[in-house]
């Protein structure tokens, strides 16, 4: 009987020693699932604000200076994403405040852009939260000139003109639907001339450098 107690015990034993072993064995790791990369396609819609540095001629006095206004408005464009690459139109508006006069004589001068508006191409590169980009397009302005002495009283006159716009800028994705970025855009309109009644003077606004923030939200 006591031979087949110790038969039995140390059956049971080595019945319990796989369970004992697998016990002892650390549990298996699953792999974790890659993050996610931000994506930066889609429509989205934002305000901007900041400066102007134009650059004005007046003709008559052979006189050329730059005049730096504040900068305000809105802009809304879509993006699409191919791997890292994206690439994307925007379109914006800004509203310029009033440029300095320029003193000659008894008289004061003055021309600066009251508006502007560019439609844009835009191409860059993802890296995460970041986006860098070039962009170019066409741009549309008034151009505003100003005399506020000539002998029949003040004298404005006003053109829209259509130039173009070469510039580029960065971008960061605060959250999914949050972006702020700043942006530097170089505008050009050509000769504009601006004839003042009998006088032969000419004036002309024809190029500006933009700077500005912005903050979109990505639908």
């Amino acid at each position: 009987m006591k031979i087949k107690g110790i038969l039995l015990a140390s059956a049971a034993g080595v019945a319990f020693m796989p369970g004992a072993q697998a016990a002892d064995l650390p549990a298996k790791a699953y792999p974790m699932a890659a993050p996610v990369a931000p994506s930066w396609a889609g429509f989205y819609i934002g305000l901007h604000a900041g400066g102007a540095s134009q650059k004005g001629n007046i003709a008559f006095e052979t006189t050329e200076y730059n005049t730096v206004s504040f900068v305000g408005g809105g802009q809304i464009g879509y993006n699409w994403q191919a791997g890292n690459f994206v690439f994307g139109l925007e379109a914006d508006g800004s509203w310029l405040s009033k440029g300095k006069y320029l003193k000659v004589g008894n008289d004061s001068y003055g021309t600066h852009l009251s508006w502007l508006s560019t439609a844009r191409g835009r191409f860059g590169a993802a890296f995460g939260n970041w986006h860098l980009y070039a962009t170019a397009g066409a741009a549309f302005a008034k151009v505003k000139v100003s005399d506020c002495c000539i002998p029949s009283g003040m004298f404005s006159h006003s053109k829209t003109r259509v130039g173009w716009t070469v510039g580029g800028g960065a971008e960061h994705m605060l959250t999914r639907n949050w972006v702020v970025g700043a942006e530097l855009l170089y505008v050009d309109f050509g000769q504009t001339n601006h004839p003042f009644g009998g006088k032969t003077l000419t004036a002309t606004t024809n190029s500006a450098v933009v700077g500005r923030a912005k903050l979109n939200y990505k639908f």
